[in-house]
């Protein structure tokens, strides 16, 4: 009974996060793309952070499957946790908002340019 309902409230985690967040979504403004320092965030987080850890993790020896399986997990877009934590504390969501939809439009192109980069760097080790 008990493994039953954590299982319930396990599987209705991810809907009830997407639902926070699109109910959030519809507040922002159609000029989210103007955030210069959203950009900046988005920038270090899809590109340069995913960049230094592949280089980084160069020096550990990994097989290729794990270490482009960290490299893509590091290149992925910023989580929807911000806007969570955000609401839980009461603090403002447009920026982190702002964060979410750059990144994830972002990732577009950055997650293969970074699995492109990890699998080279690989290959040259």
């Amino acid at each position: 009974m008990i493994d039953r309902s954590v299982s319930y409230v396990a599987s209705l985690n991810t809907p009830l996060s997407m639902i926070v967040i699109g109910s959030n979504l519809g507040t922002i403004s159609g000029d989210f793309y103007k955030d210069s320092k959203a950009w900046l965030i988005c920038f270090l987080r899809n590109f340069l952070m995913p960049a230094c850890m592949s280089v980084i993790l160069l020096l550990v020896p990994l097989s290729t499957t794990a270490y482009l399986a960290v490299v893509i997990m590091a290149a992925a877009p910023v989580a929807g946790f911000i806007v969570m934590l955000s609401l839980l504390a009461n603090r403002p969501v447009a920026f982190p908002m702002r964060c979410l939809c750059l990144s994830t439009l972002m990732s577009v192109v950055s997650v293969p340019l970074i699995i492109m980069l990890a699998s080279w760097l690989k290959q040259l080790v």
